[in-house]
């Protein structure tokens, strides 16, 4: 954890301010694919539980503002939620989660990214429909093809929310 704190330091001092020409070129030279490693935790609200989430996201700029892609997420770990089913309560077991998520991606100032998503939450016990909103900072590093992306979203399902936080890589092309 200390490594990984030095390293987003490192990488934020890199991205220090850029001059009038310099954000002209970049954007012009806008790239219309990324590709980002995401490194985080899935807090879940009914149950308090922390998870390691790991994942990939994808977005393709088919507009100035507006990206379509999607993101996979693997949320490692297992928590029980109580859940109110026909007027009992129920305990729901989730264990080791996959997220399949189409996301449309909303870009303001080529800085703050607002994403919105809708899709399916995988897991050995049953299949989840998800709702996914999150919103992330897109700061480019030294070499515009690289940027460091800190986000948060909310996910929610018909059983429980989660709050998902983390940083992501990512390479433009």
């Amino acid at each position: 954890m200390k490594y990984l704190l030095w390293i987003i330091t490192l990488l934020f001092v890199s991205n220090s301010g850029l001059s009038q020409e310099e954000n002209e070129h970049h954007e012009k030279s806008r790239l219309k694919n990324v590709v980002l490693v995401f490194a985080g935790s899935t807090h879940i609200v009914q149950s308090g539980i922390n998870m390691p989430t790991f994942g990939v996201e994808y977005g393709h700029r088919i507009l100035k503002n507006i990206a379509i892609g999607g993101i996979i997420e693997y949320e490692a770990g297992q928590h029980i939620i109580m859940h109110q089913a026909n007027g009992e309560d129920v305990d729901i077991t989730r264990t080791n989660s996959l997220l399949i998520i189409p996301t449309v991606y909303y870009i303001v100032h080529h800085l703050v990214v607002f994403s919105f998503g809708y899709g399916l939450e995988i897991e050995t016990e049953d299949n989840l429909a998800l709702l996914k909103v999150g919103m992330g900072l897109e700061l480019q590093l030294k070499n515009p093809r690289w940027i460091v992306y800190p986000n948060v979203s909310w996910d929610h399902t018909s059983h429980y929310d989660g709050i998902v936080y983390g940083f992501s890589l990512g390479y433009g092309f």
